[in-house]
């Protein structure tokens, strides 16, 4: 039982019988008797008295005796069913004279509920008063239960109410962050846009400039034309790495794309214009069939790229071997690309895909370090999620994980597993 309700009920009072009879001495009889019910009296030695101590009191049971001086039992009674308070108390008429059936039934009519005739009876006297006490305390404990049930759903209403409020208090404000982070967003998207689109004029003056001083200035010694040479290869690494964060910028602009991608088609398209690089490096490519989804071909044509640029850039021996594979998941694609090339720390794993992160210097492998960070960006803006694992051949996994599209798809039937030729 709720340790709440135990303490409400614990605190409500003794329930309280009216006596009422003009002789004193009757009124500490009844006292006597009741005293083993434990319940508290008030006695009146009329019937104006009784009617005042109601007005003051809520009472279980009344005893009432019949014939008084000035108003009697019956009319008292009468005055009580005429109020809404004491409209229900149960009266039991007390008396030595009117006895009999008559005076019986011109109780029952008053509304009394049992006659008693003197001298009292006390085990009948007790008897009687316990059944009513007992109503009274199942009536009272059923209104003391739903008053402290009503007070229970009042604060717990309240409590959901407070709650309700600083719930939307708090969605209104997220609402707001996400509306000025959203647009914080566009305008750093077309901040980098426009920086990058600016950015590049007065760069290719700096190369045009130096490659002119160059041919130029045939004279120069060895020292200065190296200085010309560093010059003219950080404006084109800078060059590279502006067309990077313009591309990077453009994902979001350009959006997923609702067409129907064949991921297999854009990876032989991909491979055609790699040519050079796959004889190159002798490559041997295994692939599943893969799924036809929904999207942004030209974006699924750069991830494709950038993996397979990886794998050409950190090979460790020849022939390069690479193996592609697709699971088929209840709502995505598992797709993996793993080869045998020099591999990584895992503790880098997630910083690779940091924009213009590199592990090593442009010395030992060119490029600027952006590759990755496309892929995420462009893996994440279909709804997919990008990671890496280590190959069984001591190589590098790029796992992706792309949502199906709404309608059921199936992998190409025309697709085979094995060697495909780039």
């Amino acid at each position: 039982m709720n340790e709440d309700w135990i303490d409400f009920a614990q605190q409500q009072a003794p329930p309280l019988v009216l006596l009422v009879d003009d002789r004193e001495a009757n009124l500490k009889a009844m006292e006597t008797i009741l005293a083993p019910l434990q319940v508290g009296t008030r006695c009146a030695r009329s019937g104006n008295e009784a009617l005042a101590l109601t007005l003051e009191h809520d009472f279980a049971l009344a005893l009432i005796d019949v014939q008084m001086p000035g108003m009697d039992g019956y009319e008292t009674v009468t005055l009580l069913r005429q109020a809404r308070k004491t409209m229900q108390l149960p009266v039991i008429f007390v008396s030595a004279i009117y006895s009999g059936d008559f005076h019986h039934l011109k109780g029952v009519e008053v509304g009394a509920v049992d006659f008693i005739e003197k001298p009292i009876v006390p085990e009948l006297l007790l008897g009687k008063v316990r059944i009513f006490l007992d109503l009274y305390r199942h009536k009272k404990a059923l209104e003391n239960g739903n008053h402290f049930l009503e007070q229970q759903v009042a604060q717990k209403t309240a409590q959901l109410r407070e709650e309700i409020e600083q719930r939307k208090g708090t969605e209104k404000t997220l609402r707001s962050v996400l509306g000025k982070l959203e647009k914080s967003n566009i305008e750093l998207s077309r901040f980098a846009f426009i920086s990058s689109h600016d950015l590049k004029e007065p760069l290719r003056t700096i190369v045009s400039f130096s490659q002119l001083l160059q041919k130029r200035c045939n004279h120069l010694d060895k020292e200065p034309a190296e200085y010309l040479l560093f010059i003219i290869a950080a404006a084109r690494q800078l060059e590279a790495m502006i067309d990077g964060l313009l591309q990077f910028s453009q994902i979001d602009e350009l959006g997923p794309g609702d067409v129907e991608v064949d991921l297999e088609r854009t990876l032989r398209r991909v491979l055609t214009t790699m040519e050079p690089q796959s004889q190159a490096h002798q490559l041997q490519l295994t692939c599943d069939p893969l799924p036809v989804i929904r999207g942004n071909e030209s974006q699924f044509e750069t991830l494709w790229f950038h993996l397979l640029d990886n794998a050409f850039k950190f090979h460790r021996q020849l022939p390069l071997k690479i193996d592609i594979r697709c699971e088929e998941q209840d709502k995505n694609w598992l797709l993996r690309l793993c080869d045998n090339g020099i591999g990584m720390d895992p503790s880098q794993f997630d910083n690779v895909f940091l924009i213009f992160k590199r592990l090593h210097t442009a010395e030992h492998y060119p490029g600027i370090g952006l590759g990755l960070a496309l892929c995420r960006k462009i893996v994440e803006h279909h709804g997919g999620e990008i990671w890496l694992e280590n190959s069984p051949d001591q190589g590098l996994c790029a796992c992706l994980r792309l949502p199906k599209e709404n309608r059921p798809q199936q992998k190409k039937p025309s697709g085979t597993q094995g060697e495909v030729t780039p």
